[in-house]
């Protein structure tokens, strides 16, 4: 099977995309000034046209982002040009497709956010950790009704409600 390609070029760069036996882009190539500046290539779930991976490299490091076959993202871990991994975001998908939870590192650092839905898939409520230390609950009335309330070392010390999605005067927790 013949590889068909596509070029487009600018003034100091050009860009190739090569596409597969199915006509699906596999790899697409940027050069700038004589040299490669960026590399993408795409794999994808058996004989679809649904990308499971794309990898974009370039100078840098690069970052792999993979897909599930509803095209919802599980990951995205980019890393330097030696290969290891400076950032990482994971997703976990419900049965209907919503968002259940990501969970985001970079270094030391973890951010997990859980959601939570009603019977009818409107998120009611969204809870950030970092750390495994719970910092953030916002709770959904509907669409543009709803509260923050801000955590510190486990203690509330802000709570800001929004009323059709205006937020309304701040009120501080009252010390414990």
């Amino acid at each position: 099977s013949e590889n068909a390609g596509l070029v487009i070029a600018g003034q100091d760069s050009w860009y190739l995309e090569e596409f597969d036996s199915l006509e699906r882009p596999v790899t697409g190539t940027t050069w700038t000034s004589g040299e490669i500046s960026r590399q993408i290539s795409w794999l994808y779930h058996d004989e679809t046209q649904l990308v499971r991976t794309r990898v974009e490299t370039d100078a840098t490091g690069s970052t792999v982002t993979d897909y599930d076959r509803s095209g919802h993202v599980l990951s995205v871990v980019t890393g330097d040009a030696d290969g290891n991994e400076l950032t990482a975001i994971r997703n976990s998908y419900g049965e209907d497709g919503t968002i259940t939870e990501s969970i985001e590192t970079a270094g030391k650092t973890v951010k997990r956010t859980t959601y939570i839905y009603d019977k009818n898939a409107f998120l009611i409520e969204k809870r950030g950790y970092t750390n495994g230390v719970l910092n953030i609950v916002t709770r959904w009335k509907d669409e543009d009704n709803w509260t923050e309330t801000v955590y510190s070392k486990g203690r509330v010390v802000l709570v800001a409600t929004y009323v059709d999605g205006e937020r309304q005067k701040e009120t501080n927790a009252k010390k414990r």
